[in-house]
């Protein structure tokens, strides 16, 4: 479907990164770091990250910041189910923010609902940097469900309007979860 077009690829997961397609081949920039986005800063936001930075897109919106503010949520006895999950097993982990979203807990929608609209509103400024045909989702986040997606679409779409063509698109990988296992292998393969 994009065979030889320029995309760019979101991964969403404990952390949150991209990769760059131009004219259908991988783009790995001068030292091969290119897509670090989960390390650029979020206009506003002081959130200490783990790699010493404050206010990085990945200590705001990716999976480990959202268990950490679910954890805290369920410490300081605000979540009654987390509460629970944390009181059983000891912890969280993203599966438990994904029953809590089916269960429609209006705390962790809301949670999950901010950070992508953080994510689509950075992805949006560098789609109008870039300018890709498309933006592809993908990595375990994803599976917060269509409400999540819809999130970053939408805050994409704002923030790259006007400067998108009408046949922009944002889709989610078919690829699901595997995709890091498949791009990996993919990438020993094309460096032989």
């Amino acid at each position: 479907q994009y065979r030889g077009k320029d995309i760019l690829f979101i991964k969403l997961g404990a952390g949150i990164g991209a990769g760059m397609i131009v004219q259908g081949s991988i783009y790995r920039g001068n030292s091969g770091m290119s897509g670090n986005i989960g390390h650029m800063r979020v206009d506003g936001n002081t959130q200490q990250c783990k790699c010493g930075k404050v206010g990085c897109l990945e200590a705001i919106a990716g999976g480990s910041a959202l268990l950490k503010r679910a954890e805290l949520l369920a410490h300081t006895k605000q979540n009654p189910f987390l509460q629970k999950v944390v009181e059983e097993k000891g912890y969280l982990q993203l599966s438990d923010l994904k029953e809590a979203i089916r269960r429609r807990d209006s705390q962790i929608i809301q949670m999950v609902d901010e950070s992508a609209h953080t994510i689509g509103s950075m992805v949006g400024s560098l789609v109008v940097f870039y300018d890709p045909k498309a933006v592809v989702l993908g990595g375990n986040l994803c599976e917060f469900g269509l409400q999540y997606v819809d999130s970053i679409r939408r805050a994409i779409i704002t923030e790259a309007t006007p400067w998108i063509k009408s046949d922009f698109d944002v889709n989610v990988t078919k690829f699901g979860d595997s995709i890091g296992v498949i791009g990996s292998a993919m990438l020993c393969i094309s460096t032989l």
